[in-house]
């Protein structure tokens, strides 16, 4: 877990001067960079991809030697709509020249900025997963406080909607499970994914109850 210290430890150093070292690859490689944006197409995780693809055009531009590898980005909105929205904003942004439409299904799409990022948007509606199939359960019991404290339990086994995805992402970008991505970012704040959570449960208490 990162505390304070790793946060302090860059205070008095340029951001800009971090890029240039980044860009003289001593260290690490940013063109081999994979990262992730959880809600990456929405007001916080948009302006995060913004600000990193700023950071990718002075890299390239301060690099000393060409190279053929592509970072990787992945953004995730609610939907298509929200996807193409965002478009819109990158095109202003930065020059709808600078994006090439690579590869586009339903609700995924495949883009390459100025060149040398591939950004790869997709779908996902961040949705906790219960392990059990609550309609049929709650069938079976006859009190509405035994019905609440069973989908209380319930609610405290839920899986995360991110760590499977990220799983699926990493094999899809060609890392094993024990490589790790760059960067996770979540631009998608708590309350909506406990807002998803709770609405659930309101809905079959409304049902069962």
């Amino acid at each position: 877990m990162l505390t304070k210290d790793d946060f302090i430890k860059h205070k008095h150093q340029s951001f800009y001067l971090k890029l240039k070292e980044l860009a003289s690859g001593k260290n690490t490689n940013p063109f081999d960079f994979k990262m992730v944006f959880f809600g990456g197409t929405g007001a916080v995780g948009g302006q995060a991809v913004i600000e990193v693809l700023e950071s990718f055009e002075y890299i390239k531009a301060a690099t000393p030697k060409a190279t053929d590898q592509k970072p990787e980005i992945v953004l995730t909105g609610i939907n298509t709509d929200q996807i193409h929205q965002f478009c819109t904003k990158l095109y202003q942004v930065f020059g709808k020249q600078k994006f090439v439409k690579i590869e586009q299904n339903q609700d995924e799409l495949l883009m390459l900025f100025d060149g040398f990022v591939n950004m790869h948007f997709k779908t996902l509606l961040a949705v906790p997963k219960f392990q059990t199939d609550l309609e049929e359960a709650l069938k079976t019991i006859e009190t509405k406080q035994e019905k609440i404290d069973f989908l209380i339990t319930e609610a405290s086994k839920t899986t995360s909607p991110f760590e499977a995805y990220i799983q699926d992402i990493k094999k899809q970008l060609g890392l094993n499970s024990n490589e790790r991505l760059r960067a996770v970012f979540s631009g998608i704040p708590v309350p909506s994914v406990a807002t998803y959570h709770f609405e659930s449960i309101d809905r079959l208490l409304d049902k069962h109850g």
